[in-house]
């Protein structure tokens, strides 16, 4: 009996200890990440097709919990449906990295919903410069490209054609991408 009990909080010290490890190292996770002064005049969208409002609502839920955006969503997040398409806009605007994990966590969430896509859309400012992004004060569009393998990808693809697989695990985050989906034609996607 004294052996159950010694493993079990054996086990717990050290799950709690990864726990603990994982939020340190994770910027999304820490509230702070929420605490700044973003621009009313942001222009970020997500549209989110081939689901049910309910099923849209869990996921952003999902979403909101995970990064204890709770207070912040209460007058930063709105959305608008139309049948099974749905536009989450962000009045007091959203770290650009935090946008971009979002458009890939619509894409696969924890709760195993699956829709039709995900596409983001946002002018390039400098908060996407901070993270490196190399060209800035155009619009573009994030989504997750088709494969992919490893589920950490969000394409980014420029009004210009510029286009960009940003991954968050990688030193630098941006690879660029020769041949790609034409920004005609994601945007059209968005439109069916």
């Amino acid at each position: 009996m004294i052996e159950l009990v010694v493993t079990i909080t054996f086990v717990v010290a050290i799950v709690g200890f990864a726990v603990g490890f994982w939020r340190d190292r994770d910027p999304l996770v820490n509230e702070k990440a929420f605490d700044f002064e973003g621009s009313p005049n942001n222009d970020k969208s997500l549209e989110v097709h081939g689901c049910t409002k309910t099923e849209m609502e869990t996921i952003l839920t999902e979403f909101i919990e995970l990064y204890s955006m709770e207070s912040f969503s209460r007058n930063g997040i709105s959305t608008q449906t139309h049948g099974q398409r749905h536009t989450i806009k962000f009045p007091k605007d959203l770290p650009a990295e935090t946008f971009i994990w979002l458009v890939n966590f619509f894409t696969y969430p924890f709760c195993s919903i699956k829709i039709g896509k995900a596409i983001g859309f946002s002018t390039l400012g400098n908060e996407f410069s901070a993270l490196g992004c190399p060209v800035t004060g155009v619009r573009a569009a994030f989504y997750v490209p088709d494969p992919d393998p490893e589920g950490d990808v969000v394409r980014v693809l420029t009004e210009r054609s510029n286009c960009w697989d940003y991954t968050w695990d990688t030193k630098g985050g941006w690879t660029s991408v020769e041949e790609h989906e034409s920004y005609g034609d994601v945007a059209r996607a968005n439109t069916t």
